[in-house]
C-alpha cells in the first residue's frame, strides 16, 4: 500500500489544502499533480467498498441462519392450528363483507407461509362472506376466482353483497354466475341494481336459507306493475325463516299486491323511495299500509315512504309490530291522529316519524295525535319526530304527557323557506321539565334535540332540575346546527359539564 494510502485514515494535509474551499484556479501543472495525488486514495477506497460487500454478504448470511432457526421456536409457530383459526376469523372486517382484495382477509392471510395457506383454505367460515364489484368481473379469470371463492365455503350458508356500476354501464350481471349457490344464500344484497336484473332474481327457484335481502335498484330505473308483481312472487321472497327485506326503488308502492296476500315469513320490512324527490303518488298511502300490515301479520319491524291521506278502513289488528319508521312526503302532523285510527298497534315500542309539518292554519285544532298513538301504541318508548316547520312545536312537546313511557326521545327541529316561527328553545326545554308537581316524560332516560342554537344556561337548568328531583334521565345529546359558514367549531368553547358527570347525567 502507497504511504499516503496508509495516512488517508487519519485524514493527511493535503498540499493543495490552502485552495480547498476557495475559488482558485488550479493551472494545468497542478491538475496534473493532484490527479497523481488522489491515486493511492482511490485505490484504497475500491478496497474498502470491497470489503464492505463481503462483509454484507457474511451479515446476510449469519442473520438469515440465525432467523430461519429463531422461526422454529417462535410462538406463532407453537400456536394450535384452531386457536390460527379463531384468529384468522377475527381478522375479517366487521362493516362489510369481505372483499378480494390481497391485502385484506382472508386472501392476505394465505401469502404468509405454507402453513397459514392451508389453514386459511381449509377454513370454511373465512369465505361465507363476499362483496362484488360487478366491474370488477371483466374476464373468465376472474370470474373464477369468485366461484372457487364460494365453493371454498361449503357447506356454510352465503352472505353476499354486490355494487353495480353507478355510471349505469352494465357489463355484466352478478346473479348469473352466483344463482348456482342459491341454495346456501343467507344474506343476499345488491347495490344500484338495474331493473334487467328483476327477470334474473324472478327465476330464482331455490333460496331455503335466505333470511336477509336487500335490493337497491337504480333511481333511473323504471320497473313497471307487472315486473314488479313478478319479482315479489319469486320464491327468494318466500323462504320458510324469517325473513328481512330491504327494497328501494322509484316506486316504493309496487311492493304491495293489489289482491289479498299472506307473507307471514317477514318480519322486517324496509321500503325506500331510490329518487330523492317524486310525486307522492309513488309511494304508500294509507291503504298499502293496511294491505302490508293485514298481509304481514308477524311484521316486527316496518320502514315505509307514506303520504297519509284521509282514508279510511277497516282497522287492522297487527299484534307482533315493535318498530314502525314513516318517511313522511308533504303530510301534517294533524293526519297522524286519522293514520293511526287505521291501526291497532298494541306491541309497538319504537316510532320514527320524519318531515312532518304540523297542522294547517286552516284547521281547527283535533285531538292530540299523540293521545291517538297512546291509545292504539300505549308501550311506545322510543319517539322520533322530525318537524319541518317549528310552529306547532312545542305543542307537540306538551303532548308528550300522554306517552308516559318514552324512555328515548329525539327531536329534530328543521326551517323551511315559509317558517318564519322564530323558536325559543327555553320554551321547548321548559316544557321537559319536572317540577314539584309533575314531571311531563317520567320514564324519559335519553334526549337528543337538533336545532340552530341552544344557550348553555337553558340546557344546563334543564339537567339540574332533573338531578334535584331525581328522575331517572342519563342523558342529553346536542346537536347544533351553524347558521354562519364563518363560524368555526374551533372558535366554540366546550362547556364544563363536570358537575352533571360527576351526579350520573351524560
Amino acid at each position: 500500500m502507497a504511504k499516503g494510502a496508509t495516512q488517508s485514515a487519519a485524514a493527511p494535509r493535503s498540499p493543495f489544502s490552502e485552495y480547498i474551499g476557495t475559488n482558485y484556479i488550479p493551472t494545468d501543472t497542478e491538475i496534473g499533480q493532484i490527479g497523481a495525488h488522489l491515486v493511492p486514495y482511490e485505490m484504497e477506497l475500491f478496497q474498502l467498498e470491497a470489503q464492505i460487500q463481503e462483509l454484507s454478504a457474511q451479515r446476510d448470511r449469519l442473520k438469515s441462519y440465525i432467523d430461519s432457526h429463531k422461526a422454529l421456536i417462535s410462538q406463532p409457530r407453537r400456536l394450535p392450528q384452531d386457536i390460527v383459526a379463531e384468529i384468522f376469523l377475527d381478522c375479517l372486517p366487521t362493516a362489510h363483507n369481505a372483499v378480494m382484495d390481497a391485502s385484506e382477509a382472508p386472501l392476505l392471510l394465505r401469502r404468509i407461509c405454507s402453513r397459514w395457506r392451508s389453514i386459511a383454505l381449509a377454513l370454511p367460515k373465512l369465505w361465507a362472506s363476499l362483496h362484488i364489484s360487478v366491474g370488477f368481473l371483466t374476464t373468465d379469470l376472474r370470474t373464477n376466482a369468485v366461484m372457487e371463492w364460494l365453493r371454498r365455503a361449503a357447506p356454510l350458508p352465503l352472505y353476499i353483497s354486490a355494487q353495480y356500476d353507478r355510471s349505469g354501464f352494465v357489463a355484466h350481471s352478478i346473479l348469473p354466475f352466483i344463482h348456482h349457490f342459491s341454495s346456501r344464500w343467507a344474506a343476499l344484497h345488491l347495490y344500484d341494481t338495474p331493473a334487467t336484473d328483476v327477470f334474473f332474481l324472478a327465476a330464482v327457484r331455490d333460496a331455503p336459507q335466505l333470511a336477509d335481502i336487500r335490493i337497491d335498484f337504480r333511481s333511473d330505473q323504471y320497473i313497471d306493475h307487472n315486473h314488479a308483481n313478478n319479482l315479489f312472487a319469486a320464491r327468494m321472497f318466500a323462504a320458510k325463516l324469517p325473513q328481512k327485506i330491504t327494497i328501494a326503488l322509484s316506486e316504493p308502492r309496487l311492493f304491495v299486491p293489489v289482491a289479498p296476500f299472506t307473507w307471514d315469513h317477514i318480519t322486517d320490512l324496509t321500503l325506500l323511495q331510490s329518487t330523492v324527490t317524486g310525486p307522492t303518488d309513488v309511494v304508500l298511502s294509507n291503504i298499502h299500509v293496511c294491505r302490508l300490515l293485514e298481509g304481514c301479520q308477524k311484521l316486527k319491524s316496518l320502514e315505509i315512504p307514506v303520504y297519509l291521506r284521509h282514508e279510511i278502513r277497516e282497522t287492522p289488528l297487527v299484534h307482533s309490530l315493535e318498530t314502525l319508521i314513516i318517511h313522511n312526503h308533504g303530510t301534517t302532523f294533524a293526519l297522524l291522529e286519522h293514520f293511526f285510527q287505521n291501526f291497532i298497534l298494541p306491541e309497538l315500542t319504537k316510532l320514527h316519524l320524519t318531515n312532518l309539518k304540523f297542522w294547517d292554519e286552516s284547521r281547527s285544532l283535533p285531538a292530540h295525535p299523540l293521545v291517538r298513538i297512546r291509545d292504539r301504541s300505549p308501550l311506545v318508548s322510543d319517539l322520533h319526530l322530525d318537524l319541518i316547520d317549528r310552529s306547532g312545536m312545542i305543542s307537540v312537546v306538551k303532548g308528550l304527557e300522554a306517552l308516559p313511557h318514552i324512555e328515548c326521545l329525539s327531536l329534530v327541529l328543521k326551517r323551511d323557506d315559509h317558517d318564519m316561527v322564530a323558536l325559543d328553545e327555553a320554551d321547548l326545554f321548559k316544557a321537559l321539565t319536572p317540577t314539584e308537581t309533575s314531571n311531563p316524560c317520567p320514564s324519559l332516560l335519553d334526549l337528543s334535540v337538533y336545532l340552530e342554537r341552544c344557550r348553555q344556561t337553558v340546557w344546563k337548568e334543564f339537567l339540574l332540575a332533573h338531578l334535584d328531583h331525581s328522575t331517572s334521565f342519563r342523558r342529553l345529546h346536542l346537536h347544533l346546527c351553524c347558521q354562519d359558514p364563518y363560524d368555526s367549531v374551533d372558535q366554540i368553547p366546550l362547556p364544563d359539564t363536570s358537575q352533571f358527570r360527576d351526579r350520573g347525567v351524560l
